[in-house]
């Protein structure tokens, strides 16, 4: 902003995620994969290419030119890495695309995690402590809610075959509340 000096990024970009929280990467996806650019450097990674699975709804048949992402959880602290979702999972890439690693097993019970931000004024994930997670079956539609420490399996902690939703976290205690719909 103080140069007003303009550089392109990228071109007819569908669909971008958010920025670093140092904003030092743009998150964007072009030609079905997650793509980040480093604004220090210059330089544009594919980070999504080592997942072994589609970070793109496949199964949407809609007529449409580009199919929509399954969607990004958030960055990490220091912008370390960015975590992106897959039809049921969720996985941590760092920003220059190394090292995918896949931190929940969904897509085995068919049951699709996504990140549940607990607190309102995260400006970054915080992968030293438990991630909360909404859980849904595919086919049963039961849900719940999970917990996620990194280097672990998840911990399920609320499963029903209702409607399971809304966590919100108390301010200055672990204490939590949720909605259940029948």
């Amino acid at each position: 902003l103080t140069t007003g000096e303009r550089r392109k990024v990228a071109s007819k970009v569908p669909f971008e995620g958010p920025t670093s929280p140092s904003g030092r990467y743009l998150l964007y996806m072009q030609d079905e994969q997650w793509w980040t650019h480093d604004l220090r450097t210059g330089t544009r990674k594919n980070i999504s290419s080592g997942i072994t699975t589609s970070v793109v709804d496949r199964e949407d048949d809609h007529p449409v030119h580009h199919r929509a992402p399954y969607g990004v959880a958030g960055w990490t602290k220091n912008d370390a890495s960015v975590i992106l979702y897959d039809r049921h999972d969720l996985w941590e890439v760092r920003p220059d695309g190394s090292r995918p690693t896949r931190l929940t097993r969904g897509a085995e019970d068919s049951v699709r995690y996504r990140y549940l931000r607990v607190d309102p004024e995260e400006r970054a994930i915080d992968p030293a402590r438990p991630l909360y997670l909404s859980a849904v079956h595919d086919w049963t539609k039961a849900s719940g809610i999970a917990r996620l420490t990194l280097g672990k399996p998840v911990e399920r902690l609320v499963w029903q075959d209702k409607s399971i939703g809304r966590l919100i976290k108390a301010r200055d205690a672990e204490v939590f509340a949720y909605a259940v719909q029948s």
